[in-house]
């Protein structure tokens, strides 16, 4: 799912992710078809790659902030070579296909959810991606020394993590969900965006050395799999009803939201909403406001000088204890210690 392509030294390291090159504006056809753009020698040779910026952060590690939304479905068959990287989801859909036909190993794109890819040889996949599909996603490509850390060992699928394995090549991708102080983290790389100063770049290597060690740690649980659910199966129409509504909270947090207001505005039954919102985002839609309201109240405490009291009002809570208690559940700390944090 996160390919790489071998490049002479007097090359320049290739941003190796077909998987989010989706976001390449496509022709005016349902289906698109073709290799993969960033398979060129140079990112800068694909004019219309959208939604996704490339960086080198630190030591032998490249990683990309990806913001967009694809307009067709695309299918796009790639070429993997020995890699270890890592795609953080916060929202996307589709799937990764381990071969170039249907009888390989499928890994299902989910919002809210880590992906570790890993090969020891090179291999063939292709990635599909759904029109109307929204991702907000950081990817990580992490140096060669790294990848030798499961040379010797395959990890095993558990009630936290399941596993693709290609049938006959050395490669797999592990798909894990992400907690909510990761979900956080990644929020925020992708809010201040690639690193422009030594500084950032040292934050956002610690950062990205961090999530692989939790992701890898939590691969190692020896605990029995359990079977995934069948995957939620939306129209692009659909799609685009639950992008309206979603970005309808986005502009109007603050004002007081509710379910069968945000179905009218979508074109969609209270049920279709709500079952939507958690098979294309991952939760519910009360879940989203919330979300919401907390991110602009983070903004505003790192940002300003704004009492918590009347944080809490501009972004849609009660009272600063109402602030507070969902606060503390999403970011893992109280409003005065965000602030506090933003200070330093």
């Amino acid at each position: 799912m996160i390919l790489v392509r071998k490049i002479p030294r007097t090359q320049r390291t290739v941003p190796p992710t077909p998987v989010l090159a989706m976001l390449s504006t496509a022709p005016r056809r349902l289906r698109v078809e073709h290799p993969n753009p960033l398979s060129l020698d140079d990112p800068a040779e694909v004019p219309t790659l959208a939604g996704m910026r490339w960086a080198t952060v630190g030591d032998g590690l490249r990683a990309a902030v990806v913001d967009g939304q694809t307009e067709q479905d695309i299918c796009m068959p790639s070429r993997a070579a020995p890699h270890l990287s890592l795609a953080l989801m916060l929202d996307g859909q589709g799937h990764f296909a381990m071969g170039r036909d249907s009888r390989g190993a499928r890994c299902e794109f989910a919002a809210g959810h880590a992906f570790l890819s890993w090969s020891a040889e090179h291999f063939e996949g292709v990635d599909f991606i759904p029109a109307v599909t929204r991702f907000r996603c950081v990817i990580l490509q992490f140096r060669p020394g790294l990848r030798r850390m499961f040379d010797s060992e395959t990890p095993i699928a558990h009630s936290g993590a399941e596993l693709c394995r290609h049938a006959t090549a050395r490669a797999w991708v592990a798909r894990l969900p992400l907690d909510a102080f990761q979900k956080t983290i990644i929020d925020e790389l992708i809010a201040s965006g690639l690193p422009a100063s030594a500084r950032d770049a040292l934050h956002w290597e610690c950062r990205a050395l961090d999530l692989l060690r939790q992701v890898t740690e939590r691969l190692r649980t020896p605990v029995p799999p359990l079977e995934a659910g069948p995957s939620s199966r939306l129209s692009a129409r659909d799609r685009r009803a639950l992008l309206a509504a979603l970005r309808h909270i986005e502009q109007a947090y603050a004002d007081p939201l509710r379910v069968d207001d945000l179905a009218r505005i979508a074109g969609l039954g209270v049920g279709a909403l709500q079952d939507g919102f958690k098979a294309l985002f991952g939760h519910s839609v009360y879940a989203a406001v919330i979300e919401q309201r907390v991110a602009e109240a983070s903004r505003l405490l790192r940002g300003s000088a704004v009492p918590v009291h009347e944080v809490a009002a501009r972004c849609g809570f009660s009272n600063p204890s109402h602030l507070a208690r969902h606060f503390k559940r999403r970011q893992g700390m109280t409003p005065a210690a965000d602030r506090a944090t933003g200070a330093t």
